[in-house]
């Protein structure tokens, strides 16, 4: 868990053309408006370093001139650093703060709206973190060969391995992962808990409502859930409304299908991203056939694509419509019902949704045209 120096600049981007794209066929009409947000110099852009803010409407990135680097937010460039450490950049919720890690010489450190924190000897990838509303943040310090997390600028115990922490819904409570020798525990409010010999660091949450927090454990080779810092009741595991099939024929697999309430849907090579409407009535998911990807929307099958973000997959706030980025000869699209946008290069990191859903048959997202940043909202109308 070291903390790496961000990659050289990438002296070459993409280059997307202004032209709209021609909508085909008969439909709803979609108005777009472009809002700049800032430039980015894609000269001294450092590959993989994009941030995008939850609510898509804030950038943070990492920009190199030789051996030095810099932090830039929403275009405002912070001070020049050794090196901004990878992994760690962050921006709260409200799109009103942010953090990363950076390093002189062998100390590391955090940078938290712009002003540099205590130095230590490494910063937890996948920190820092911020609490709902962006009031609160935490982080994890390496500090002479043990780590700690760092929450409201207070470290807490010391561990030889932890985990990103997680806040409560309503940011009260702040919970992680951490071992010591071989056992697992979680951390809640900075006091651990009971040790098992695993802990699923993925299934670590806070039940809503209350709070609680609950995580699978394994307890001499059995799986466990815990809740409240104890046991909890096992009773037979919910069927999932939706899950991803075999299909053979013969004995032999010619496939995968989705089976959906039961019913099973259209056989594909590949299935990516799933996503349902706000009030469940609708189901979507992402499939590849050959070389040609589709959005499967309801058991119907949508036109082909070179490319779909299975992980884009989504809904206007109405259920009316369905929303998905993709890409085709190094432009990419904001299609909307299976019809595309305009052409950009969409700014999203690969494990985020890049277009978020509004009011009833609005959306935006994030989009970069040569060196402008742009804030696209469309209506559907």
């Amino acid at each position: 868990m070291g903390n790496e120096i961000m990659g050289r600049p990438l002296r070459a981007l993409w280059s997307i053309s202004l032209v709209l794209a021609v909508i085909t066929g008969c439909g709803p009409r979609r108005e777009a408006t472009e809002t700049f947000l800032c430039r980015i110099d894609t000269g001294r852009l450092v590959p993989g370093s994009i941030t995008v803010g939850a609510d898509r409407r804030h950038l943070l990135w990492a920009e190199a001139d030789g051996k030095r680097q810099r932090a830039v937010f929403d275009g405002q460039a912070g001070p020049w650093h050794d090196g901004v450490l990878a992994g760690t950049l962050a921006i709260s919720a409200d799109g009103r703060r942010f953090a990363y890690g950076a390093g002189k010489g062998k100390r590391r450190f955090v940078v938290l709206d712009g002003i540099a924190q205590k130095p230590c000897d490494g910063i937890r990838e996948g920190t820092p973190v911020f609490g709902p509303g962006g009031k609160r943040a935490a982080w994890g310090e390496l500090r002479g060969g043990f780590w700690t997390v760092v929450a409201d600028g207070r470290a807490g115990w010391s561990f030889d391995e932890i985990w990103p922490p997680l806040f409560s819904p309503d940011g009260v409570h702040l919970a992680y992962a951490a071992r010591t020798g071989p056992r697992k525990f979680a951390v809640l409010d900075s006091l651990p808990q009971r040790p098992y010999d695993d802990l699923l660091v993925a299934t670590l949450s806070f039940e809503a409502p209350g709070g609680r927090l609950t995580y699978a454990a394994v307890d001499r080779g059995k799986q466990v859930q815990i809740r409240d810092g104890r046991p909890a009741a096992q009773g037979p595991a919910p069927r999932p409304r939706d899950r991803i099939e075999p299909r053979r024929v013969g004995g032999v697999t010619v496939g995968l299908s989705v089976v959906h309430d039961s019913i099973p849907g259209p056989v594909f090579d590949q299935v990516a991203g799933t996503a349902y409407s706000a009030d469940s009535a609708r189901f979507a998911y992402v499939a590849r056939r050959g070389p040609d990807w589709h959005a499967v929307v309801d058991g119907r099958q949508g036109k082909s694509h070179p490319h779909i973000f299975g992980n884009s997959l989504a809904f206007t706030a109405d259920g009316r419509h369905f929303l998905f980025a993709s890409r085709s000869v190094g432009r990419s699209y904001a299609v909307a019902d299976d019809r595309p946008g305009r052409p950009y290069h969409l700014l999203f990191a690969e494990d985020d949704r890049p277009i978020a859903a509004d009011s009833a048959g609005a959306f935006h997202y994030l989009a970069l045209r040569g060196d402008s940043a742009f804030v696209v909202e469309e209506r559907i109308r």
